[in-house]
């Protein structure tokens, strides 16, 4: 029973610093957190530095090998090669800047690093998640384009670099406000602790902000990759091979078909 306890509050603490990877590090979240990891024993703490490290080593060499076989390999040269390494940049940054800072921060339960570096890496944390979603909203445009209008002209490589700097850009400037609002402060406990810190003015914008960033980064890619996917999927269901009928050709489509509508529903 005490093993099965352990690895529940294990399983439950992991959820917790998997959603708040993503979201504001806010005092609260981070007393919460903290106080569940303090309570674990010392044998589940090793558990969750092994679980935390795989990942992050994980995460950061697979990424690497992608981004290297994108741009020098040859059989890699797909129209979408620059989204797959702009969303591989992304992810790299995701785990290099994520999930070491997140999880040492959770797991002592303190800032331990430099003050300067809190704003830094709470930046880098949402402009990554930013260029990764916007990055998969551009790939599911193009693959409607791509399946709705085969005939149309593809997006050439030179504008796939603008559409990727303009998502960068706009990563960049949307979440520059993390380097304003995030500071390390001192808690009654003497702790340093690190999360947004925004002036006593302008404290009723913190909250708009928040529901502003919540809409581009999440609700409207969500909106727009479901009406694309779905229109993908559509367009796929309802295609015929050209020819006479022939009931072995027939039955390969329809099982082509059902499992490109099981990708698109596994990728979504």
């Amino acid at each position: 029973m005490a093993d099965y306890n352990s690895t529940t509050e294990i399983l439950n603490i992991s959820h917790m610093i998997f959603q708040n990877l993503n979201d504001s590090v806010t005092s609260q979240n981070v007393s919460n957190i903290t106080e569940a990891v303090s309570n674990l024993p010392t044998s589940s703490k090793v558990i969750l530095i092994i679980m935390y490290t795989f990942i992050s080593t994980a995460a950061i060499i697979g990424n690497s090998i992608a981004i290297t076989i994108f741009v020098r390999g040859k059989r890699s040269r797909t129209e979408l090669r620059a989204f797959l390494t702009n969303l591989a940049v992304a992810d790299l940054i995701m785990a290099i800047f994520c999930i070491p800072f997140t999880f040492s921060y959770q797991l002592i339960g303190e800032w331990v690093f430099s003050p300067p570096m809190c704003p830094v890496v709470i930046f880098l944390q949402y402009m990554a998640v930013t260029a990764s979603v916007f990055t998969n909203m551009a790939i599911g445009i193009d693959r409607f384009f791509a399946v709705a209008y085969p005939l149309r002209k593809r997006l050439t490589t030179s504008k796939s670099k603008f559409v990727i700097i303009a998502i960068w850009t706009f990563a960049v400037g949307i979440n520059s406000v993390q380097l304003l609002i995030g500071r390390t402060k001192e808690h009654l406990d003497g702790k340093l602790h690190c999360s947004e810190s925004w002036p006593e003015p302008k404290r009723e914008f913190r909250q708009s902000y928040s529901l502003f960033v919540l809409f581009l980064t999440y609700f409207l890619p969500l909106c727009i990759l479901s009406v694309t996917y779905s229109i993908i999927g559509r367009i796929l269901w309802k295609r015929n091979v050209p020819g006479n009928s022939d009931e072995t050709r027939d039955a390969l489509q329809i099982k082509s078909k059902r499992k490109v509508r099981m990708n698109f529903i596994l990728n979504f």
